[in-house]
């Protein structure tokens, strides 16, 4: 399951920090994590977001990246 894909993206170079509560733990009844990937090569990047965003999650669970957010809550 989920620590199959964190263990291989891991493996691939890219350390892994989180899940930690958001600023703003909760929007719109919506729950908020984050997880920071700290990478030495980008393609290693794309590669473990190709594998996290094809891993199957449970029902309601939605992933949304961003690669240069502006603001931090």
């Amino acid at each position: 399951g989920e620590l199959k894909v964190a263990d291989e993206i891991r493996q691939s170079g890219v350390t892994i920090f989180g899940p930690h509560d958001a600023p703003i733990k909760r929007i719109q009844g919506r729950y908020r994590k984050r997880i920071w990937f700290k990478i030495t090569d980008v393609k290693a990047l794309s590669k473990a977001f190709r594998k996290m965003l094809g891993a199957k999650r449970p029902e309601g669970i939605q992933i949304t990246v961003d690669v240069d957010p502006y603001s931090m809550s």
